[in-house]
């Protein structure tokens, strides 16, 4: 199951990558470290971070949304908790992260929608407890 997540903020991509090792503190791997391309792997998921792309733009343009970065994540099924490990990273990105956001399942359905600081849960058939952010 892969999940996308697209984030609007005027930060710059490296001090992007710094708030991502931040969130998941000691619980990953680096996997790549470019200079427009960060890769990162957990126990439940690998993320993919990238600066731009058509897919932001479509979804700004969709959700009439500020969208500049797409995190890609792969989820590991096996992990047990893989789910509460997403929402949980999530809510401490959008912790650190202030800006527009959207969160699709398979890349192409919306759960999750931050706009102009209020963020709305689009389905409730995700949990997302361990979000830790208010939610309408």
């Amino acid at each position: 199951m892969l999940y996308v997540l697209y984030i609007g903020t005027q930060d710059k991509f490296q001090d992007v990558k710094e708030k991502v090792v931040k969130v998941l503190g000691d619980g990953g791997e680096l996997l790549r470290d470019l200079d427009q391309e960060f890769a990162f792997a957990c126990e439940s998921f690998s993320i993919k971070l990238k600066k731009g792309g058509q897919a932001a733009v479509f979804a700004s343009k969709d959700y009439d949304l500020d969208l500049s970065y797409q995190f890609w994540f792969d989820i590991y099924h096996y992990a047990k908790e893989w789910m509460n490990s997403l929402m949980k990273f999530i809510g401490g990105l959008m912790e650190v992260i202030e800006g527009d956001a959207i969160v699709f399942s398979n890349g192409d359905t919306p759960v999750l929608m931050r706009k102009k600081g209020i963020v709305v849960v689009v389905t409730t058939s995700y949990h997302f407890l361990n979000l830790d952010v208010d939610t309408q």
